[in-house]
């Protein structure tokens, strides 16, 4: 379960490409507090500040969590699984253990993490809950790390390149030294028309580069890469 999560000044410089002109108070977000929230807005995305946490109807109990695996069957939150989705852009999150230690989550690499959630309208102000799953269960495909990008670019059309595993090993075979994937990200971007039909294209060339000829064992011999690839060049 998720019950905190950070934000950052490097949030706010995200979120306001999706139009969020507030001031961001960077820090620990909690239950009820108001945060940024990425959601379709008519044929776009919008930054939209919303309330943590949705109140049961029957007991006024304030929920912010709700699982994956069994959210469709709830008449709490089935409306907004299918409707009414979002993604928190975050640093970090916390979790505690049996012992109460707070136990911090964040990617590898430093980059953002993009939390999923679902939301709703309590009056006039908007409510989401985060959506989580079971540690241990495996029959429900979990949330991956670029899938937050790949809803944003395939199913909001908005102009976001994902990354992927097969993109870190086509670049990490051409010799290329980024750090992290906002470096490679913006590797990409700097020089490709800012537009989600091209970058989808690019995205899926990457794939089909990758698993055709770019493999864990690769296929260097057919590549159309193979005269400029470092993996070529050191066998």
């Amino acid at each position: 379960m998720c019950s905190r999560y950070g934000i950052s000044e490097r949030v706010e410089q995200y979120i306001s490409s999706y139009g969020w002109n507030r001031q961001l108070i960077a820090g620990d977000v909690r239950p009820q507090d108001m945060a940024p929230v990425l959601a379709r807005q008519g044929n776009m995305v919008a930054a939209l500040p919303m309330a943590w946490g949705m109140h049961n109807p029957k007991t006024g109990q304030l929920i912010i969590n709700a699982r994956e695996e069994s959210a469709a069957g709830k008449a709490m939150f089935s409306r907004s699984l299918r409707t009414q989705r979002c993604i928190l852009p975050a640093e970090k999150f916390y979790e505690w253990d049996a012992a109460g230690h707070k136990v911090t989550f964040q990617r590898e690499d430093d980059s953002l993490l993009h939390l999923c959630g679902i939301y709703r309208y309590e009056g006039a102000v908007p409510c989401f809950v985060i959506l989580t799953k079971a540690a241990d269960s495996m029959a429900i495909k979990g949330i991956g790390e670029e899938t937050a990008d790949v809803i944003l670019l395939y199913a909001f059309r908005e102009p976001v390149f994902v990354l992927d595993a097969y993109t870190r090993r086509i670049l990490a075979r051409m010799g290329a030294t980024m750090q992290n994937d906002d470096e490679r990200r913006a590797y990409f971007v700097k020089d490709l028309l800012n537009n989600s039909a091209v970058y989808g294209a690019y995205h899926w060339l990457l794939l089909e580069q990758g698993k055709r000829y770019c493999k864990k064992c690769p296929v260097c011999d057919e590549c159309p890469l193979h005269d400029d690839c470092g993996k070529h060049l050191d066998r």
